[in-house]
């Protein structure tokens, strides 16, 4: 799929043409402050540009720029974006923006954010969503996840990754690549813009915790068994520490699909599970 985004910052001259040249628009919904307030700021285009895409049948999708600076603030974003969005028909996950607010002097609210707190942040953000029903997933430039996120934490949710270069460097599953940002229709839209390539049959990318994982264990290995378990429809906190709870959903898991219920992540349902997640679609 031949995807555009568009933000405030398109001035969009005639969508009869971007109909005509695209497959589906993702558009800007809102972003909060870069200042120290943080205000929650809906994009002064929004509503105009789904109003557009509405009336001529474009498929479209949103995504929010976050510049939370905690937990609570992330879930405050969600809450904000899924009152905006709950009743749109979105062709794409709910995509959270992570970059760098103020790129010349680093000085947005959440630029100087550690690797792991504005992964934390992020994943609230995007678990709020979850909560509220709603499919979610980033938008990230190929160096910001290795450099900037914990991107192991987040493989569960789907990846739209910008390189603008004429090959996708990023080595983990993605379900879109922002490869340009000069696009040019100067009919359609007034300065060049931001071009991806979509994957509609792509499978969600499959991050699958290695064994052997019992209880006791700690890490980012047993956060990431957890996340799987949440995405088989199990209930538990991805908190990194295989306790009663973790071992007991374990058990409950592999019974639910033909394993010795030991409570032990071993080979076998480590092969089980990359099995069952490989199948689930965005």
């Amino acid at each position: 799929m031949r995807v555009f985004d568009f933000s405030s910052h398109n001035r969009i001259k005639d969508w009869n043409l971007i109909k005509q040249n695209c497959d589906a628009v993702i558009l800007r919904c809102g972003y909060r402050g870069y200042g120290s307030s943080g205000r929650l700021v809906k994009d002064k285009k929004f509503e105009e540009n789904r109003a557009k895409c509405k009336e001529l049948n474009i498929p479209y999708g949103v995504y929010f720029f976050p510049t939370s600076i905690t937990v609570q603030e992330a879930v405050q974003e969600a809450d904000w974006v899924y009152a905006l969005i709950k009743d749109d028909k979105l062709a794409f996950p709910v995509f959270a923006d992570s970059e760098m607010a103020e790129s010349k002097n680093k000085t947005g609210r959440s630029d100087r954010l550690s690797k792991q707190d504005r992964t934390t942040y992020l994943v609230a953000f995007l678990e709020r969503l979850k909560e509220h029903g709603i499919k979610c997933g980033i938008y990230a430039s190929t160096s910001w996840y290795k450099d900037r996120l914990n991107d192991s934490v987040l493989l569960s949710y789907p990846h739209w990754v910008a390189q603008y270069s004429n090959k996708c460097t990023y080595k983990g599953a993605k379900i879109g690549w922002q490869y340009t940002s000069t696009l040019s229709i100067p009919a359609a839209v007034e300065k060049p813009f931001d071009c991806s390539e979509f994957y509609t049959e792509v499978n969600l990318p499959v991050a699958v915790a290695t064994p052997t994982l019992r209880r006791g264990c700690k890490g980012e290995e047993v956060r990431l068994l957890q996340r799987n378990l949440q995405m088989c429809g199990y209930s538990l906190d991805a908190d990194g520490s295989f306790g009663q709870i973790s071992e007991r959903t374990v058990k409950a898991w592999q019974k639910a699909n033909g394993l010795v219920d030991d409570g032990i992540y071993g080979r076998k349902s480590h092969d089980k599970m990359v099995e069952l997640l490989s199948e689930k679609r965005v």
